[in-house]
């Protein structure tokens, strides 16, 4: 019969705040009490039989609802065992004022199977005037009588083996369990306290999962069932436990399936606390992985052995060395892996280091399994133990190819750079003598203009002028040469250039040329650039004397860091490569580390400067690139020169416009250089074109000059390298005297040329002839 059928004794009950009020006086007090208390309470009216209220307990424990309960008759929920009395304690004890202790016999209706629950029952009688009540005190009954009926059936074998079992059980550092199929633990030992916190009847009774990490149950139980099917042998795995402090600890549990032993009739299970042994591993583990990690990271070849030079490990810039994996190189020495001549002399590097106890050294070329040859140096160092003893060999071999290419390069860098300083220092003083030559000839020519002497004045023209072109492809070469830069497509340049080759080059070589479009514009000196082209494909067109096919392209490249580390002269960012390929008889080794240096050719005398690849070499640092050179005999040479990107657009160069009359009106200019032979030119140039002339020997005195007449001077003409004081102090000096004065610097080439150009002051190059001088000054005073 469901209690759900059960009538009310009355639809008007008293309500529950009310009575409990009544009871104790204070409704919030009493209602806490009663409702919070851990043991199910039921409030009856002893007259009626009736059940008045039920705490919160007693309705988990009954699975009946509230509204089904208040009402009914305590009789239907509560029983005595009719096999021994047909009388109802209960009631019997409600009705007396002494305290009932029911513990045995007692049944409690519940709505889960199978229907009724054991339970021990204290009823108590309440006095509230003028109303008295009883209490019914109820617990749960099942556990303590199951553990009874279970204790009365094993008490003969438990008092047999009670004594060994406690010697062996309670003192052994590791805890032992006993439970069902089921997982319920009958048996807890007291290392439990120890280990978990808890007293063992905290667990005795109750399911060993409960104590388990939900996460590590479905593995626990999968555990158990496998010990159940094979009885007698150990399974061990590990898992979570809550301790009391409610942490959780690694356990590691044996269990061995005792079910078919009726003295045991459980698992066994032995645990112990491996939380420490657990975050010991993990960290070693972790340790080990970064130690791994930092050590195949390593680009360098590392490779450890023992006393007998047995390899017993390596990295895995050493595996890709090999070109093996590390299982199969365990265990072999290095003859087994590498060229018996190499292994030898590793052989004599690693015994000397066993012997000594030093490390040693060894450098040279091998054959890497790539096909290319590098150049390696190891070191042997010996491994120790704590007592000093050494037990191996570590071997580390670093890739110096590119640390030797890189040096070699800085040298011939370091030997470019002197050449050039020399170059530049005999091209500033030809260009001293250079201007005489070419000044007084011009002169000489306008007085014998029409004479026999005139063509003999003519040639010596032309032989100083191709010195001057010599002179400025020294200075070209040692950087020297003022560039005129300005945004340049790079394509137009290269198109120009071989449309006047191809009516000069061979014309059983074909030029082929390859721009690419909308290439990004440089700032550049597009005369000079005309003249790496020209100087490039009149190399290529030597070294094909017979014909051939000759390649010329652009493009853009963009370097990053890890790209530039094979050429010190690279740098990151984004380039325009101009390229000149021949199919020619290329060039050996030795000459390609060669080729850039002033005055080297491999022509035969009088075929050759040796200043063409030098004035390339130079043309590109001064624009603040750099070229590249590939070559092999009998398969042809490729130039590549880089050139940095401009970040604008390149623009069209105009016409020029028409030079007015050079002559002048009697202005005043003050002439500062200290060769004689130049102020005389100068002197002689200027006062012919009608102006006046004021000479310097230095720029000291061009200053001092200048202060004496007040500063009345149109024009002043400083060189700019003098003694004394230079031509920029001089300029300087002059500034502040007169901030309006305009001034032309002339110079061979100079290192501070760039940075005056932003002061807009002009420039006049040496050599320069009496039109070039008029021209230049004439413009300066005009402006």
């Amino acid at each position: 019969m469901a209690v759900s059928s059960l009538d009310p004794l009355s639809k008007d009950v008293t309500s529950t705040d009310a009575i409990l009020a009544d009871v104790f006086g204070q409704p919030d007090f009493a209602s806490r009490l009663f409702e919070e208390n851990g043991d199910a309470l039921f409030l009856i009216e002893p007259e009626s039989d009736c059940i008045l209220h039920v705490n919160k307990t007693g309705l988990r424990l009954t699975g009946f609802p509230h509204h089904e309960l208040n009402g009914c008759q305590a009789s239907d929920l509560f029983r005595f065992d009719e096999a021994k009395s047909n009388s109802d304690p209960l009631r019997e004890a409600a009705e007396k004022t002494t305290l009932f202790h029911g513990q045995g016999g007692f049944l409690l209706r519940v709505r889960q199977s199978p229907g009724w629950l054991p339970v021990t029952i204290t009823v108590t009688r309440l006095h509230a005037k003028p109303t008295t009540y009883a209490l019914y005190t109820v617990r749960d009954d099942t556990d303590r009588r199951d553990a009874l009926g279970r204790a009365q059936l094993a008490e003969a074998g438990v008092r047999k083996s009670e004594a060994r079992f406690r010697a062996m059980v309670e003192k052994s550092g590791d805890g032992i369990l006993v439970a069902d199929a089921r997982g319920k633990v009958q048996y807890a030992s007291p290392t439990l306290t120890r280990i978990l916190g808890h007293l063992p009847t905290v667990l005795e009774g109750r399911s060993l999962f409960d104590s388990i990490h939900a996460d590590d149950r479905a593995e626990a139980r999968k555990n158990l069932l496998q010990s159940i099917s094979r009885p007698g042998q150990d399974v061990v795995w590990r898992v979570r436990m809550a301790h009391a402090s409610g942490s959780w600890r690694n356990i590691e549990m044996t269990a061995v399936s005792r079910l078919d032993n009726p003295d045991v009739n459980g698992v066994v299970f032995n645990y112990r606390d491996v939380t420490d042994r657990t975050r010991t591993e993990r960290e070693f583990r972790e340790q080990h992985a970064l130690l791994r990690a930092l050590f195949d990271s390593i680009p360098d070849v590392i490779l450890y052995k023992n006393r007998e030079l047995d390899i017993i490990g390596g990295n895995a810039a050493f595996e890709e060395f090999a070109s093996m994996p590390m299982s199969a190189i365990i265990g072999k020495g290095c003859e087994a892996i590498f060229p018996q001549e190499w292994a030898a002399r590793c052989r004599v590097a690693e015994a000397g280091a066993l012997r000594t106890g030093k490390p040693a050294r060894l450098e040279e070329w091998v054959r890497h399994p790539s096909g290319r040859d590098i150049l390696v140096d190891w070191q042997f160092s010996p491994i120790r133990e704590d007592s000093g003893e050494i037990i191996g060999i570590v071997a580390i071999g670093r890739d110096g190819s590119s640390r030797k290419r890189l040096e070699d390069q800085l040298r011939q860098a370091q030997k470019m750079e002197a050449v050039g300083q020399l170059a530049g220092g005999v091209a500033h003083d030809f260009n001293n003598l250079l201007t005489v030559v070419l000044g007084n000839i011009e002169l000489a020519r306008e007085e014998l203009r029409g004479q026999p002497q005139d063509e003999l004045l003519k040639s010596t023209e032309r032989a100083a002028r191709r010195a001057a072109e010599l002179t400025s492809q020294l200075l070209g070469f040692a950087r020297r040469t003022p560039l005129q830069l300005q945004p340049t497509d790079l394509g137009s340049v290269l198109r120009e250039t071989v449309q006047l080759l191809r009516r000069t080059i061979d014309p059983r070589i074909c030029m082929e040329v390859h721009t690419r479009p909308e290439l990004w514009a440089v700032l550049a000196d597009a005369g000079q650039i005309n003249q790496i082209v020209m100087n490039l494909c009149l190399n290529a067109r030597d070294a094909m004397p017979q014909g051939g096919r000759l390649m010329l392209s652009t493009g853009h490249v963009t370097f990053t860091p890890a790209t530039v580390n094979a050429n010190p002269s690279a740098r990151p960012g984004d380039y325009v490569r101009l390229t000149v390929r021949d199919y020619g008889s290329g060039m050996s080794d030795e000459v390609q580390s060669r080729i850039f240096e002033p005055f080297y050719t491999t022509k035969e005398i009088g075929q050759g400067t040796g200043l063409g690849l030098a004035v390339v070499f130079g043309i590109i640092e001064a624009h603040g690139g750099w070229v590249q050179c590939e070559s092999e005999p009998g398969c042809g040479t490729r130039f590549d020169a880089y050139i940095p990107r401009h970040y604008g657009k390149a623009v069209l160069h105009g016409t020029p416009a028409v030079m007015q009359s050079p002559f002048g009106n009697g202005e005043r200019i003050l002439v500062a250089d200290d060769e004689p032979m130049i102020r005389k030119l100068a002197n002689t140039i200027l006062t012919q074109l009608k102006y006046e002339v004021v000479l310097a020997d230095d720029g000291a005195m061009a200053v001092a000059e200048f202060e004496k007449d007040g500063g009345r001077f149109d024009l002043v003409i400083l060189d700019l390298s003098m003694p004394n004081l230079s031509g920029k102090d001089a300029y300087s000096r002059i500034r502040k005297l007169n901030a309006k004065v305009p001034v032309i610097l002339a110079s061979g080439y100079s290192a501070d040329r760039d940075s005056l150009q932003t002061e807009g002051i002009t420039f006049l190059d040496k050599p320069y002839t009496p039109g070039s001088l008029a021209r230049t000054v004439r413009t300066v005073l005009d402006r």
